[in-house]
């Protein structure tokens, strides 16, 4: 894992990492079904980060690529499996 130490606080490097739209992209489906497919999985994000555009919104959740291919990739081609 990228991280950089500061001040005995761990820092992801947010670099290295997928936002939610960057993640459902790599596997081919929408936002809003990444977002319920991490629920049904009970998958929490790698990190957050402050959101830039909007201050006050709920942070970003992260995600390394790593987290993706291993926890979502199975589902998702199971669930294509089931609708064809």
């Amino acid at each position: 894992m990228a991280a950089r130490r500061e001040e005995g606080v761990v820092h992801v490097r947010c670099d290295d990492m997928l936002t939610s739209a960057a993640a459902a992209a790599v596997l081919g489906i929408s936002v809003g079904q990444f977002r319920r497919l991490a629920s049904v999985l009970n998958v929490e994000p790698d990190a957050t980060k402050k959101n830039p555009v909007y201050r006050t919104a709920a942070p970003m959740a992260l995600w390394y690529k790593a987290t993706i291919v291993e926890r979502f990739r199975s589902a998702v081609a199971l669930s294509r499996d089931l609708d064809a």
